[in-house]
């Protein structure tokens, strides 16, 4: 008799002990608990699609422009590509632009507050 209520406490123990390493802690209130809860991401997918078009037009017309170049020969040729090339970056630094979301942030103002020193008399 004395062993069967040991043993029923010993399983008894394990099995609490299992279950309180199997509980998880809450989410803290207003965590979104699975992907259909999650917020939409910043950047709807129609806008991403308006960006990768206007990225890739740059490109094409890019391609055009030193296409354009190869006639040419030496120091016009030199010239006429790295103006291609200067125009496209400009054009993509553009549209980097446009779509930039940054989120806002309180301006650094490198200020700290002084505290005053402790006197000895308190």
């Amino acid at each position: 008799m004395n062993l069967k209520l040991i043993a029923t406490a010993v399983a008894f123990a394990f099995a609490a002990a299992a279950q309180a390493q199997t509980q998880t802690t809450p989410a803290p209130a207003g965590t979104p608990k699975s992907r259909a809860e999650q917020p939409a991401p910043r950047a709807d997918k129609a806008e991403r699609e308006a960006k990768n078009q206007q990225e890739e037009r740059i490109e094409q017309a890019a391609k055009a422009d030193k296409e354009r170049c190869n006639a040419m020969k030496g120091d016009a040729k030199d010239q006429c590509q790295k103006a291609a090339k200067d125009k496209r970056d400009q054009a993509r630094r553009q549209v980097r632009e446009q779509y930039a979301q940054q989120p806002e942030r309180p301006a650094a103002t490198g200020a700290t507050a002084k505290r005053e020193p402790k006197s000895k008399d308190r």
